[in-house]
């Protein structure tokens, strides 16, 4: 992301542009692999740092949405539908565990303490869950969109 990031800049193209990072099955099973990292089940991880890489993720996981949205255009429409669907998924399972674990509190409902004052980590990652979802709608009727936004 950051290289596409540069090579827009470099070139003077004020939008993201995808040479580097688009969707694919390569780049979801990455995409799976970092998650599942931070948000495994059976761990409590109580101290603020391992709370705050809990949050960080589902902040990553919105990056990567909307940084996966302008290569949409350029996949042919059995490659757009299988992409979109894997994300789909990835994303249903980490709002689940997500939900999961503020539920059980392994996501701590009190505050950060020193690290962001005055918050609850449960309202942070409720909204980032929020944030979420609304993104993979966005993604998903856009995908929807895209092959006769093409025809015409």
């Amino acid at each position: 992301m950051a290289l596409n990031l540069l090579y827009g800049f470099r070139n003077r193209k004020f939008w993201f542009p995808y040479k580097y990072f688009s969707l694919s099955a390569a780049s979801v099973t990455v995409i799976t692999v970092a998650v599942k990292l931070t948000v495994d089940l059976s761990s409590s991880m109580p101290g603020n740092v391992d709370q705050v890489a809990k949050i960080g993720i589902l902040a990553f996981m919105c990056t990567i949405m909307s940084n996966l949205m302008p290569s949409l255009a350029s996949m042919d429409n059995k490659s757009l539908l299988a992409n979109v669907t894997g994300l789909s998924i990835l994303v249903i399972t980490l709002i689940a565990n997500m939900s999961i674990q503020i539920r059980t509190h392994v996501i701590n409902p009190y505050t950060f303490g020193s690290v962001i004052p005055n918050y609850s980590m449960v309202i942070v990652a409720c909204s980032y869950i929020v944030v979420l979802l609304f993104l993979l709608i966005l993604l998903i009727s856009s995908a929807i969109t895209i092959p006769a936004s093409k025809i015409y």
